[in-house]
């Protein structure tokens, strides 16, 4: 199954049953990626009845880091480091993930996922889409998912690592610049989400990145698309 896909799949079993609506949306988007139709459908009925058989297993647990409330601390001596800091300031390590942009891989999943996590929502819950046209229908989902996904953008905190904010901005900054039609109205607050986190980090990594010039540099090439 293309990972696309199968991470909406499986997003979607972890919430229960998948609904017809949800099979239609799924189909569509398999059809988009040029998955072939038959093939998708046996492995989705696969899936589905794997998913019923399936015994409950212990949810996994999260990583162990090396933060401290707001603070981290240094892994080659054991400094205690501003939680947003990139170098050490006793020995000069820096700081890098250990799970290179995982928040950030994280993150954009989730963002991906609510296209169809909202879809489902909706359509099992016949007095919040109503009995209306396919394409009053279709302008619902999207207003509902635009505003989900300006929440999850609002509620995404401040990067650690420069690795993160790189990797994030090369992705926000073309979001913030997005020119939209007037059709386009409820991604206005999308839009909106994505330039405010996005002058947020900058606005950080330039006080906490003022000794690390070549990374600086780059942050500024994203500032200045943006006119910060």
């Amino acid at each position: 199954m293309h990972p696309d896909l199968e991470n909406i799949v499986n997003s979607l079993l972890s919430k229960g049953e998948i609904t017809e609506r949800s099979r239609e949306l799924l189909m569509k988007k398999a059809e988009q990626l040029g998955v072939d139709a038959i093939d998708f459908e046996l492995d989705l009925e696969g899936r589905i009845a794997e998913s019923k058989t399936r015994t409950n297993a212990p949810s996994p647990q999260l990583p162990q880091t090396n933060k401290e409330g707001t603070i981290k601390k240094c892994p080659a001596c054991g400094a205690v480091a501003d939680s947003f800091s990139t170098k050490c300031k006793e020995c000069g390590h820096e700081f890098r993930s250990i799970e290179l942009n995982n928040s950030v891989k994280l993150f954009f999943e989730k963002y991906e996922e609510l296209q169809f996590l909202v879809a489902n929502e909706l359509m099992a819950n016949p007095r919040k889409i109503g009995d209306r046209t396919f394409a009053y229908q279709e302008a619902e989902i999207n207003a509902a998912v635009c505003d989900r996904r300006a929440n999850l953008i609002d509620s995404f905190p401040i990067l650690n690592t420069k690795e993160d904010i790189l990797e994030f901005l090369s992705i926000a900054v073309p979001e913030s610049k997005k020119k939209l039609s007037f059709i386009e109205i409820p991604k206005k607050n999308l839009r909106k989400a994505w330039t405010s986190k996005t002058e947020q980090i900058i606005m950080k990594a330039r006080f906490a990145m003022k000794d690390d010039k070549k990374t600086l540099e780059e942050i500024e090439v994203y500032a200045k698309e943006l006119g910060i």
